[in-house]
């Protein structure tokens, strides 16, 4: 597989998980109210409709994006769906700082929703921290067992750095059986330059 390859399916990891960790569902999405505050304080329905309506935004105009979305945070500063697309939308365009707070209040107040955390991993894997980010998708890997975007990301982390233990051929093994043909493939790569002893690029 060609270098180009690689970078394509690196790419493949940030986009596609950042679509699928895109979040609407209103289900355990608000947290606790702050101290003093009251149900009057927060209008989790505006909230709600104002994030969807900023998902058909996204692509087309990502500056109204971001105004929607800051109006749904202020319409109920708990609606962690909001705060999770902001971050989309932030680390999409190198905004890697206010990204990464917007996934770490997100992951507060849907501490075992599996979204932010990947996202979070990103902003990471963006940064150069992998440790970081490798240790979000274990953790994910550990509370959602399967997690596929988890294991992709992992892989790829562990598999750049030439860390190819017996979990990781294992987990490069379950990959390499994917329906996915990209994923399939890149795995059942990293496999053979694992198994013939050379160094991974």
């Amino acid at each position: 597989m060609t270098r180009s390859v690689v970078h394509r399916v690196k790419r493949r990891v940030i986009l596609a998980t950042a679509a699928v960790v895109t979040l609407t569902a209103l289900a355990a999405c608000s947290g606790p109210a702050r101290p003093g505050s009251s149900a009057a304080d927060r209008d989790t329905k505006r909230a709600q409709v104002l994030t969807e309506r900023s998902a058909s935004l996204r692509d087309s105009d990502p500056e109204a994006a971001f105004r929607v979305l800051r109006d749904a945070i202020a319409a109920d500063p708990f609606y962690a769906p909001a705060h999770n697309n902001l971050g989309v939308l932030q680390l999409k365009t190198g905004q890697l700082n206010s990204a990464r707070a917007s996934f770490e209040t997100a992951r507060k107040l849907m501490p075992n929703d599996a979204g932010p955390h990947l996202n979070l991993a990103l902003v990471y894997t963006a940064a150069g921290l992998t440790d970081e980010a490798e240790s979000l998708y274990v953790q994910v890997l550990e509370t959602h067992p399967g997690n596929t975007y988890a294991l992709r990301g992992l892989l790829v982390l562990r598999t750049d750095r030439g860390l190819v233990d017996d979990e990781t051929r294992g987990m490069l093994e379950q990959l390499a059986m994917s329906d996915d043909p990209l994923w399939g493939d890149w795995a059942r790569e990293r496999l053979r330059v694992q198994g013939a002893g050379l160094r991974l690029p």
